[in-house]
């Protein structure tokens, strides 16, 4: 398998890796760095469903995403993928875990979530 062409990554988004961290309480708490661990990373965000529910009195649109490199960012649930949309919104999604595409080392998908 070959890695994906500079066509399919058309586009670009900033990564924010989630440090370990706790808050007072001992709950896992994130604070992320104001800047990217790795800025303008080549890459294809796809949509591909969005739900509307009712969570805790307020709705929430639930949006998946899956996020295609060219190469292993070694990425881990919650860490953080900014990125710019067509409409020229600043979006901003967590990941969920990181796929080696059909196992061969040459493209690594990310399935993220956004909330809203």
């Amino acid at each position: 398998m070959r890695s994906p062409s500079a066509k399919v990554l058309d586009q670009t988004c900033n990564i924010f890796v989630a440090p370990p961290g706790r808050a007072g309480g001992g709950g896992v708490q994130f604070n992320y760095s104001p800047v990217p661990t790795y800025e303008n990373v080549p890459c294809s965000i796809q949509g591909r469903a969005t739900e509307v529910f009712d969570e805790q009195r307020r709705i929430t649109e639930y949006t998946d995403y899956i996020v295609i490199f060219g190469q292993y960012l070694a990425l881990s649930p919650r860490d953080k993928i900014e990125y710019v949309d067509k409409g020229g919104n600043l979006r901003t999604i967590f990941v969920s875990a990181d796929w080696d595409m059909a196992g061969r080392g040459a493209a690594f998908g990310v399935p993220c979530t956004e909330r809203q």
